[in-house]
C-alpha cells in the first residue's frame, strides 16, 4: 500500500501525485471553440511530470477536476524512441509517442503548429496496468475522432468514426 500525504488539493503518492488544476497550472494546446473542447497540458510539479494530455469538453467538472503526475526519474519515466504523426494541418498536429521497451504510452499528444513534441514521457510498465476500457466519443470533425481512454482523462485518437483496438493501460495506483 502506498503512502499518501493530502496537503489542500494536492495527494502525493510514493510515485503518483494528484492535483486538482487551477487556470495557472496547465497550458492550452488546442481549442475547438465551435464544439467546446479544449486539450490541455499541466505543467510540471516539482520533480513531477503529467502522465498525458487531458481533454477538457463543457461537461467537464472543473471544481473536481485533477491530473496525474508521476515522479520524474528513470525508474519510473523514461522518453519516447519517437512519434508517429497521426494528422497535421496548418495549425495543429497530433502524435502517438512510441515508447521504449518496457515503457507505456498513456495518450496521444495534440499540440499547436507540426514540429514534434520534445516533452512527452512514457511511464515504466511496473507502474500501469491493463484495463477493461470504455470508448466514448469527445470529439470529431471530417480529419480525426478524440476518444476517452481512461478516468484520468487521457485520450486517444483515431483517423475514423470507429475507436481504436489497441490494449489500454492506465496508472496502477490503488
Amino acid at each position: 500500500m502506498e503512502l499518501k500525504k493530502k496537503y489542500l488539493n494536492i495527494i502525493y503518492m510514493t510515485i503518483f501525485l494528484k492535483k486538482i488544476l487551477n487556470k495557472n497550472d496547465y497550458e492550452t494546446l488546442w481549442f475547438d471553440s465551435e464544439k467546446n473542447i479544449s486539450v490541455i497540458k499541466p505543467l510540471p510539479i516539482q520533480n513531477y511530470v503529467p502522465i498525458s494530455n487531458i481533454v477538457i469538453t463543457e461537461n467537464t467538472d472543473l471544481k473536481n477536476f485533477y491530473a496525474l503526475f508521476i515522479k520524474n526519474n528513470e525508474k519510473n519515466v523514461s522518453k519516447p524512441l519517437k512519434y508517429y504523426k497521426i494528422f497535421g494541418n496548418d495549425t495543429m498536429s497530433i502524435w502517438r509517442p512510441i515508447p521504449p521497451t518496457h515503457h507505456i504510452s498513456l495518450g496521444d499528444i495534440i499540440k499547436n503548429g507540426n514540429e514534434e513534441p520534445t516533452d512527452v514521457f512514457c511511464i515504466n510498465e511496473d507502474h500501469i496496468r491493463e484495463y477493461n476500457y470504455y470508448n466514448v466519443k469527445l470529439y470529431q470533425n471530417n480529419n480525426f475522432t478524440i476518444w476517452r481512454m481512461n478516468n484520468y482523462n487521457s485520450f486517444t485518437v483515431n483517423l475514423s468514426k470507429y475507436p481504436s483496438k489497441l490494449i489500454k493501460y492506465e496508472p496502477n495506483i490503488i
